[in-house]
């Protein structure tokens, strides 16, 4: 982006605008509030880019810097120290440059990031091009643009601070999209170890049905008896008489059984069926020894 002298002016305040394709549209007024604060005391350090309004003479919309701009309007600030840059007409690569500065910021909500990325490739970007240019893999672009398919329930729990971001992402990553509010909601106000939990054993159960369902086609009765019932009824008596140790007597029956668990995954990796069974096993071991938040 160009920054030479003659594309340096102090603008007009009023004369600036947002840009309405601006991917972020939360703003912490309390930043906003220490931000003017230190610009009104040490002066702004970093102008604002701007381009030419399309609509509106000697008017500008914003590139990057909307946070600055802010700042000077609540502070009553006349001018801001701006670059103009006549070079970003293209729709989709000024959006890039506007998700990559908010996106290194780490301004961005979930749901900003998620909605930006759909836009940009409405726009034409790839997702390949998007994942090269904001720093992230090509799987975690597809996730995000799964997102913008979540129910407004989701967006809320997520607002309120009930589902943490990771949880999200990792439930729009595995599990089907038919069922991910049902899961989500199953996973409020757990933390990310116990959303995790959660997220495992319904996949599990996914496989289960889809188990269930091949034999009832092949003709197989599924026995009544079931053993694998029978064991995770025992798993959960285990796990609730480990979480009443204490910590320390936690951490030596941890290392008590470490050797046994050791055997138990090397036996069990010739049968597939009993390494998922285990690893069941040690994912909800590992939620029980850790202290609860």
């Amino acid at each position: 982006m160009s920054t030479t002298a003659s594309h340096i002016r102090y603008l007009p305040t009023a004369h600036v605008e947002p840009d309405p394709d601006q991917p972020r549209k939360d703003f912490d007024p309390a930043y906003i509030a220490e931000l003017g604060a230190s610009i009104q005391t040490e002066g702004l350090l970093q102008p604002i880019t701007v381009r030419a309004h399309p609509d509106k003479a000697d008017h500008y919309l914003i590139i990057a810097g909307e946070c600055r701009w802010r700042a000077h309007c609540l502070m009553g600030i006349q001018t801001v120290k701006s670059v103009i840059e006549d070079t970003l007409e293209d729709d989709a690569r000024r959006g890039r440059m506007q998700l990559i500065e908010n996106m290194t910021r780490r301004s961005m909500s979930l749901r900003e990031e998620a909605f930006g990325i759909e836009r940009q490739v409405q726009l034409g970007d790839t997702e390949e091009q998007l994942a090269a240019s904001l720093g992230m893999t090509k799987a975690r672009v597809a996730t995000l643009r799964r997102m913008t398919h979540l129910p407004q329930t989701v967006w809320q729990m997520l607002a309120m601070g009930a589902l943490a971001p990771a949880t999200v992402e990792a439930a729009v990553g595995k599990i089907p999209m038919s069922h991910v509010e049902g899961v989500l909601i199953r996973c409020a106000g757990k933390n990310v170890n116990q959303a995790a939990v959660i997220l495992y054993d319904f996949q599990l159960e996914l496989r289960q049905d889809d188990f269930a369902l091949a034999l009832e086609e092949a003709g197989v009765a599924a026995k009544k008896a079931d053993i694998g019932q029978s064991l995770a009824r025992q798993l959960m008596q285990v796990a609730q008489d480990i979480e009443k140790l204490s910590p320390s007597d936690r951490t030596n029956f941890a290392r008590l059984i470490g050797s046994d668990i050791a055997a138990a995954v090397a036996h069990s990796k010739r049968n597939k069926a009993g390494a998922a069974f285990l690893t069941a096993v040690f994912t909800r071991l590992n939620v029980v020894m850790e202290p609860s938040t």
